[in-house]
């Protein structure tokens, strides 16, 4: 499932969550960052001599939303809050 897609500079920077909470980040479609996590992470690559870093923070109370905030050596440059579809559902 793709959450968020980011186009910066040439590259495309995309987010994929699974029910199981295993997150993938790929550039241009090849994968630069996996880790398992339900609650959030922080996914750290470079590209061409800039660092970037992609967090992910799931907040489960209320309204069910995803918050990714990508930042380029050191800067924010995009915060997305994404809502959850009401039928998605971690389970244990």
């Amino acid at each position: 499932m793709t959450y968020a897609e980011f186009n910066i500079d040439n590259y495309k920077i995309e987010f994929f969550n699974s029910l199981f909470g295993n997150e993938r980040i790929l550039v241009n479609k090849t994968e630069v960052s996996n880790k398992f996590s339900f609650i959030g992470t922080k996914h750290k690559f470079d590209l061409s001599s800039n660092h970037f870093i992609l967090s992910s923070s799931f907040k489960a109370l209320g309204k069910r939303e995803l918050d990714l905030k990508l930042e380029k050596n050191q800067k924010l440059i995009e915060n997305l809050n994404i809502d959850l579809n009401p039928n998605y559902r971690i389970y244990w």
